[in-house]
């Protein structure tokens, strides 16, 4: 039987995907945490072939964004916006980024802030929240079902929310990592606060 293409096994298993690991040369690989059990799908994920899935399109048909362009506020917090992964705000590490796929928009949060902080009201759910794991230079992904996805946001997404999600991450991930030298990132996507304590034993992601 022929292997999965990376495209079409992301959308099968969108709706109940785990943590995927994204490796510079497009390779999946499954992130791994205790207790968490997958079947085949790590064999498949390793075995799958050809691209990622492509930018899916905004409201209206629209296209999305294709680049990350930092929006450091207030401006004189940061230093080195100009490449987010290696941002400083008052000399710490920036751990948290958010993109906006619409605009390209890329807020920077000064640690220990949320995502919250820096959007300063505008619409959570139409943000991807990316965290930047220094250590490990691993960039690892939420999940993002913005207003705009078919039926709105929601925190339960069906099958076509979580594709889009997927989607959506993917192309966070493609426009955060234009900006820093290639091939150094692993990204994860599909985290959320459980898996982050497990992974860096803190809390308050």
């Amino acid at each position: 039987m022929a292997p999965w293409t990376r495209t079409a096994l992301l959308s099968a298993c969108a709706h109940a995907l785990p943590p995927v690991e994204v490796h510079a040369d497009g390779r999946l690989t499954l992130a791994r945490y205790p207790g968490e059990v997958h079947g085949d799908l790590p064999e498949r994920l390793a075995a799958a072939t050809g691209p990622l899935p492509s930018p899916p399109c905004g409201p209206d048909g629209r296209p999305l964004a294709r680049d990350a362009v930092p929006a450091p506020d207030p401006a004189g917090m940061f230093t080195g916006a100009a490449t987010p992964l290696a941002a400083r705000s008052w000399g710490r590490p920036v751990e948290k980024l958010a993109w906006h796929p619409l605009t390209g928009r890329l807020y920077l949060v000064h640690p220990p802030a949320h995502h919250a902080t820096a959007l300063r009201g505008q619409p959570f759910h139409d943000h991807v929240r990316l965290i930047v794991l220094h250590l490990e230079r691993r960039l690892c992904i939420r999940p993002c079902v913005p207003r705009w996805a078919p039926g709105g946001t929601s925190l339960h997404p069906d099958a076509a929310q979580a594709w889009l999600s997927v989607q959506l991450q993917l192309a966070a991930r493609a426009a955060v990592l234009s900006t820093a030298e290639p091939g150094t990132w692993l990204t994860e996507l599909n985290v959320n606060n459980r898996r982050l304590e497990a992974r860096t034993g803190r809390r308050g992601w």
